[in-house]
């Protein structure tokens, strides 16, 4: 079997930004690698959501590379919230099921759930790709 690789994915919080005004979120693989000896992919984004994450296919992308072993920690919760009517990252309020339709700027339409849902599919899917995900409190 081949090696483990630890994904990150999140938001700011958690986004390598050595590249950007030398600032790092804690994710940044020259930070994590200090202290686990493990492959290190950070696929955070700055000012994502569980929502938007996914809805760009960022999440899509970081399954897509998920091998049987892998691990996923999943960081979001400071850019979730407010309304879906007027932001594009905000999810439903509630733990439910709960789904609210919206029309984005570009006019195309979406069906936005609640966060708990949006967190369960990740879940779902990391471990139908036979990866152990670890979700991190949120920020």
């Amino acid at each position: 079997m081949a090696a483990p690789t630890l994904y990150l994915v999140g938001d700011s919080t958690m986004a390598d930004w050595a590249d950007s005004a030398g600032q790092e979120g804690w994710g940044a693989p020259a930070i994590v690698q200090r202290y686990f000896d493990i492959t290190v992919v950070d696929r955070a984004v700055s000012g994502r959501s569980l929502r938007s994450y996914r809805r760009e296919g960022k999440w899509a992308a970081v399954l897509n590379l998920l091998k049987p072993g892998d691990f996923v920690v999943v960081e979001f919760g400071h850019n979730d919230g407010g309304s879906p009517s007027t932001s594009d990252r905000a999810s439903v309020v509630g733990e439910g099921t709960n789904t609210e339709t919206v029309t984005l700027a570009d006019g195309t339409v979406e069906v936005v759930q609640t966060w708990t849902t949006y967190m369960k599919w990740y879940i779902d899917e990391a471990k139908a790709k036979g990866a152990t995900i670890i979700v991190s409190s949120q920020t």
